[in-house]
C-alpha cells in the first residue's frame, strides 16, 4: 500500500513539475521552421536575461522542494497563480507523509524569448523533468522521468525578485 502511494505520488509530482518546470541545462532555440528531415536551431545565448532569470528561478525552486518549505515555494509565484497553488498542495502532500524532494534536475530543449521588458519576461520553454529523488521514512525513490512539454511561462520582476504569474 505504500509503495502503491508513493507511485501515485511520484506520478503527481512528475505531472506537477512538467507544468510549472523552467530551465535549468543547456539551451536551444528553434529560429526557422524545419523542412523534413533538417533540425533547425541555434543556441540562445548562455548569458541572456531569460537563461538566468529562468535558471535562478528554477534553482529557488528546486531549493525549496529541498527544505520541504511551502512558504519558500509560495513566495516563487503571484498569490493568484494556479500553478502556484498546484505546486504549494503537491508539495504539502509530501510533507505530510514525511517526505522531501531532492535533486530535482530539468532537461530544456528549447527557449524563447517572447516579450521582455525592465519588470516582465515572457519565455516559451520546452523542457521535461530528469531527475528528482523523494526521501523519507527510511525510504529513497528516483522520481519518474517526464517527457518534454512545451508551456509559456510569464514572470513578474519585485522586490523579492521574479515571481512566475498565472
Amino acid at each position: 500500500m505504500r509503495r502503491r502511494l508513493l507511485l501515485v505520488l511520484a506520478g503527481l509530482l512528475a505531472l506537477t513539475l512538467t507544468v510549472v518546470a523552467v530551465a535549468t541545462a543547456a539551451t536551444l532555440v528553434r529560429r526557422e521552421p524545419a523542412r523534413p528531415g533538417t533540425t533547425s536551431v541555434a543556441a540562445q545565448p548562455v548569458g541572456s536575461r531569460a537563461l538566468r532569470v529562468l535558471h535562478r528561478w528554477d534553482r529557488r525552486r528546486a531549493r525549496a522542494w529541498s527544505l520541504g518549505s511551502v512558504d519558500r515555494l509560495g513566495a516563487l509565484y503571484d498569490r493568484r497563480s494556479e500553478p502556484g497553488a498546484a505546486d504549494r498542495a503537491m508539495l504539502a502532500a509530501y510533507r505530510s507523509r514525511g517526505l522531501r524532494v531532492i535533486s530535482m534536475r530539468q532537461q530544456t530543449l528549447s527557449v524563447e524569448e517572447l516579450r521582455a521588458t525592465g519588470r516582465w519576461l515572457t519565455v516559451r520553454v520546452t523542457d521535461r523533468l530528469v531527475y528528482a529523488v523523494a526521501v523519507g521514512n527510511g525510504a529513497r525513490r528516483r522520481l519518474p522521468q517526464d517527457s518534454f512539454e512545451t508551456q509559456t511561462l510569464t514572470f513578474r520582476r519585485t522586490s523579492r525578485g521574479w515571481i512566475r504569474v498565472g
